[in-house]
């Protein structure tokens, strides 16, 4: 489609039919907001929108309309981090849940990315590289959403490198430090074995306290032992935000904040890491998530709006036990989102809608 870069006032969108003006950016997607609800060409309605974004003939909002129902899930973990299923499995499930669109972000690491790839390729699920890493930002740790990127660039091999490092250190001080205040014997030893990984995430320990009996649940085991300000949680050096985002950028991939409804961040708090992670090149935001409050749901969308940023989703899926975050469990891309693909490299642009 020829769409130039055209902004037209609300008086030029009288007679249009009941449509938002587009705003922000000069892309395909800002006619969605005018053009989803046309059901023929033929129509008055059609016409003027065509005479507006200078639509050629070409033009198919057929195509428009199935990138919004796309099924996608950009956010889930496997055993390459501390998901339950390894990552032929989770793909498998992914497809068996009509996932077509597919990102596996497993904490600061690749290592799933091979099997994933072969299981996604024998199963017609578009893969995409993804990865959740764990940042900095004043005193606080947010995760950053990597979607697009070239897995093999140097600027994502030194991220991860760097990464896997500060988890291994932080595994074995979390094991140190379980053995003396829950009385236990080579707990990282245990959580490496387990996890068949030399850098065990606190799931994995937690897994052990309650098998030992050191606590009753999951749940229990972090809040007793390893959520922060507890005995055993350790305080990691992890990236920037900026030195994600470089990465990532360099990579040709995108950066989408993680879950901004999680780190109990005040209204005016979230503003402020939206406004650094903007300047430094971070474009998504995971708005499309189960679970979120009327409340929080008008907090990410004026957060869309007023940072002109990207809609992205996922499931966070990490084990089947937790039915409420099931693979492919992502709410509905609205017509007044643009979706995150839109800023993705034409390798991982959505088969779906080409």
């Amino acid at each position: 489609m020829n769409l130039a870069p055209y902004h037209p006032s609300k008086d030029d969108l009288q007679g249009a039919g009941d449509y938002d003006a587009p705003r922000g950016k000069d892309n395909v997607w800002l006619v969605v907001r005018a053009a989803v609800k046309v059901q023929s060409k033929e129509n008055e309605d059609w016409k003027v929108i065509k005479k507006l974004f200078h639509v050629d003939a070409h033009f198919n909002e057929g195509q428009m309309v199935k990138e919004m129902t796309l099924r996608f899930d950009f956010h889930c973990h496997s055993t390459a981090s501390d998901g339950a299923l390894s990552p032929t499995e989770l793909v498998a499930r992914a497809a068996g849940a009509g996932v077509e669109y597919l990102a596996l972000t497993d904490h600061d690491t690749l290592a799933g990315w091979p099997e994933a790839h072969k299981a996604a390729v024998d199963l017609g699920v578009q893969l995409i590289p993804g990865i959740e890493i764990s940042v900095q930002w004043e005193s606080r740790e947010l995760h950053i959403v990597g979607l697009a990127f070239d897995p093999a660039h140097p600027a994502i091999v030194e991220l991860v490198a760097y990464q896997q490092e500060a988890r291994v250190n932080r595994a074995k001080k979390m094991g140190e430090r379980l053995d003396k205040a829950a009385c236990m014997t080579d707990a990282y030893r245990k959580a490496s074995e387990l996890s068949g990984q030399v850098a065990p995430g606190r799931p994995w320990f937690a897994q052990i306290l309650v098998a030992e009996g050191k606590a009753r649940n999951d749940q229990h085991a972090f809040n007793r032992f390893l959520k922060p300000g507890q005995s055993a949680f350790v305080k990691t050096p992890w990236l920037t935000v900026e030195q994600a985002v470089s990465a990532l950028t360099e990579a040709g991939g995108v950066a989408v904040l993680a879950h901004p409804t999680r780190y109990g961040l005040t209204r005016k708090k979230l503003r402020t890491v939206l406004k650094d992670f903007t300047a430094a090149g971070g474009r998504g935001l995971e708005s499309l998530t189960v679970g979120l409050n009327p409340n929080q749901k008008m907090l990410v969308e004026e957060c869309l709006r007023d940072f002109d940023m990207l809609a992205s989703g996922g499931s966070d899926f990490h084990t089947p036990r937790q039915t409420w975050l099931e693979l492919g469990k992502v709410p509905p891309l609205s017509e007044m989102h643009t979706p995150v693909w839109q800023a993705f490299p034409t390798a991982y642009q959505p088969v779906a809608t080409s």
